[in-house]
């Protein structure tokens, strides 16, 4: 019976060089992207821009991102084109609630995150997207979420996780989407039913 044939030497030794520049090559991007990101942020933080007009704490760069995005993450549950922009605006207005609330610290979590996204500095090289939020259909909006969904750094996937759950949340909070899962609302919206947290 013939054996199985067994890679060479020098094949066995190119397949791990490849894979070594592979890592180094993933390893040296993230720490670009770390850098660069961690600059652009302390910059964001000097200028301090405004609030949108409208909202409690999303700023207007925020605005725009999250306008692009919000039909790629619930494209199942929106209409499309102008028809869904409605319901986008209302998810925005709630996140924005939701996001006013939190802590400090997570605030600033978050803002890490917005300002990498949409920063000058940051945006082309960890988005893949050169043209403004503005001009981004919400085909190319799901190229990108796809690329850090799937993406080797954990930055990324961490990056995606958290804003497909906020997203989420922040949709399955309003009445537009009650009707999609089914849910006619709390049966006794005006009256509390929990014991008030007094900690």
């Amino acid at each position: 019976m013939k054996k199985p044939s067994r890679p060479d030497a020098a094949t066995e030794t190119e397949s791990l060089l490849v894979s070594r520049r592979r890592f180094l090559k993933a390893g040296m991007f993230g720490s670009v992207v770390l850098v660069t990101s961690g600059l652009a942020v302390n910059l964001a933080q000097k200028e301090s821009p405004a609030v949108h007009p409208g909202y409690q704490w999303l700023q207007p760069q925020d605005v725009t991102f999250l306008s692009a995005i919000l039909p790629a993450l619930l494209k199942d549950s929106i209409p499309d084109g102008n028809d869904g922009k409605p319901a986008v605006i209302r998810g925005l207005q709630q996140l924005d609630a939701n996001l006013y609330r939190l802590s400090p610290e997570v605030q600033k979590q978050v803002r890490q995150l917005f300002d990498v996204a949409t920063g000058p500095l940051t945006k082309g090289i960890t988005t893949g997207i050169w043209q403004p939020w503005e001009q981004v259909t919400p085909a190319v909006a799901e190229t990108f979420l796809q690329r850090w969904r799937n993406s080797r750094l954990a930055l990324f996937r961490m990056a995606y996780s958290a804003i497909n759950q906020l997203s989420l949340m922040v949709w399955h909070e309003t009445q537009s989407a009650w009707l999609h899962i089914g849910f006619s609302g709390p049966p006794h919206s005006n009256i509390l039913v929990t014991a008030t947290n007094r900690y």
